[in-house]
């Protein structure tokens, strides 16, 4: 009798120790796994063998559809599960901070024979849902059973986050791989481009910045070829540097790979200092002699105009930044139009110098002409007073004296008119047929005062410019240098011993003036 009475606590707790160990089991099993479907798989398994179910199945679901889902038993049709169906579960167990177990009647429409159901919440997002059948005895499910169903329940619980938290953490991980090779990317490409900026900043033109441009940028990126071409429309001038490239190039040929070149530009307009990359996906044949990879069309200023192209990299599926490679080139562009400056700055320093020069050689000239005239001044003054010395001795002047003191007076005379740069012309200059003399200022003309400055700043005509013979070639680019040819000129201007008015007429033709007038104060015109 005592026996008899012992043998349902015995199965009891043969029972309870079969479940413990199979708690045990299983959660050695999913200890070790990081993955959400191994895990499942497992707590299947288990569920189904510690309870003796005919069937189950175990799924993951993310928000109202399900993420995964393995069946043992019955056909596993995720498709069957609609969010009608999976939506009241999930909230139930989301409600719930501990396993929840459902029985046959609440999962009524399942497309699965349902006799018992555990969920689970996972993280804030996702629930786990371990569907079982009947068991294969055709008992119904005891207290025992569902202690243990909810004991795996929790095992379940913690292992699928424990697996999720280190699945974001290998998603956080990969992540952070993949910026720190980013950051590592774009700070190498600052240090080439830092290095870039000082290579470039020693060239003084263009053909020294395209030599010095060339290798750092194919080196950088790994490029095998490369062809950098500049062509200054205006002079027809072609700048060329190249990479294992056998192009030739010359004012016909660079305007030919341009115009190819802007045709492959997704816009047609390209402003100064700025870069546009080609499409060469579908016709990258330009004649350079290699296959551009990647292909740039840009205008350093108003005329000068530049593509660069650049072959395959050395090593084959290597990393390609086009966004780097655009920046490199938009550098150089930059420092193309700083080198272009430079060396129109350097052309004007020269052309000022030069100009400073003549202007210096000019004054040296009229300084040394006044110390010349001083000393003749001076010597006349001398023979002046040596003339008035001995007139009060001669009583009665010979005619020998008298011619001798007039050839003298005459050999001085010209020989002070002959050092003095406003002296009087023995003849009267040479009017050119052309230069009409007329006694009214033409109508629209330019009035040109041609005498001195101490005589145009005692009276001249309103409006009339002060353009002396002797100083001509000085004066006339500020003055007259941008005025149309074809414009009348009105010239007027002599004393009793100098015609300043022919003289610059006659030079006024000479510089391509069309229509040239001398207008005689006598005639009616007066300062």
């Amino acid at each position: 009798m005592m026996d008899t009475a012992c043998s349902p606590l015995r199965q009891d707790l043969d029972r309870a120790t079969f479940h413990l160990e199979v708690l045990r089991e299983v959660a050695a099993l999913i200890t070790a796994s990081r993955k959400p479907r191994a895990i499942l798989e497992s707590v299947l398994l288990s569920a189904m063998g510690g309870v003796g179910a005919a069937s189950g199945c175990a799924a993951l679901v993310h928000g109202d559809a399900v993420q995964d889902c393995l069946c043992k038993g019955e056909a596993c049709d995720t498709g069957a599960l609609s969010a009608s169906l999976v939506a009241p579960v999930v909230a139930a167990i989301e409600q719930a901070a501990h396993p929840i177990l459902f029985d046959a009647q609440t999962l009524v429409g399942w497309p699965w024979r349902v006799a018992v159901a555990l969920g689970v919440t996972v993280d804030a997002e996702r629930v786990a849902l371990l569907v079982l059948g009947p068991q294969v005895a055709g008992d119904l499910y005891d207290e025992e059973d569902l202690r243990f169903l909810h004991t795996l329940g929790i095992l379940l619980q913690v292992s699928l986050r424990f697996a999720m938290a280190h699945m974001r953490e290998e998603l956080l991980t990969a992540q952070l791989l993949r910026r720190t090779e980013e950051l590592d990317r774009q700070v190498f490409h600052l240090r080439a481009g830092r290095e870039l900026a000082l290579e470039l900043g020693q060239g003084r033109n263009l053909a020294t910045t395209l030599a010095r441009a060339m290798p750092v940028i194919l080196g950088h990126f790994a490029l095998a070829s490369g062809l950098l071409v500049l062509l200054d429309r205006p002079s027809g001038q072609v700048w060329v540097e190249r990479r294992e490239s056998s192009w030739q190039g010359d004012r016909r040929t660079a305007d030919q790979l341009l115009f190819a070149c802007l045709s492959r530009c997704p816009t047609k307009q390209v402003p100064p200092l700025h870069v546009e990359a080609l499409d060469l996906e579908h016709d990258a044949d330009l004649g350079v002699g290699f296959t551009p990879r990647h292909g740039f069309f840009f205008q350093v200023r108003e005329g000068l105009f530049g593509v660069a192209l650049l072959g395959a990299p050395l090593r084959e599926g290597g990393p390609s930044d086009h966004s780097a490679l655009l920046a490199a080139i938009q550098q150089l562009v930059l420092h193309l139009h700083g080198a272009d400056a430079f060396a129109t700055i350097v052309a004007l320093n020269k052309d000022l110098e030069e100009r400073n020069q003549s202007l210096q050689r000019t004054v040296d000239a009229l300084t040394q002409a006044q110390g010349r005239i001083a000393k003749l001044e001076s010597r006349v003054r001398q023979v002046l007073g040596a003339v008035e010395d001995k007139t009060w001795q001669v009583t009665r002047a010979r005619l020998v004296d008298f011619i001798a003191l007039v050839l003298l007076s005459a050999v001085l005379g010209l020989a002070f008119n002959a050092q003095n740069p406003q002296g009087v012309d023995l003849l009267p200059p040479y009017l050119p047929a052309r230069v009409q003399v007329t006694g009214s200022i033409p109508q629209d003309a330019i009035v040109v005062d041609a005498r001195p400055k101490e005589y145009y700043d005692r009276e001249h005509l309103l409006g009339a410019v002060n353009l002396p013979p002797q100083f001509f070639d000085f004066v006339y680019p500020m003055l007259l240098g941008s005025e149309d040819p074809e414009r009348p000129v009105a010239v007027y201007g002599r004393t009793w011993s100098r015609r300043y008015d022919v003289e610059t007429a006659r030079l006024l033709l000479d510089r391509g003036h069309e229509t040239v007038v001398i207008v005689h104060q006598s005639a009616g015109v007066r300062p």
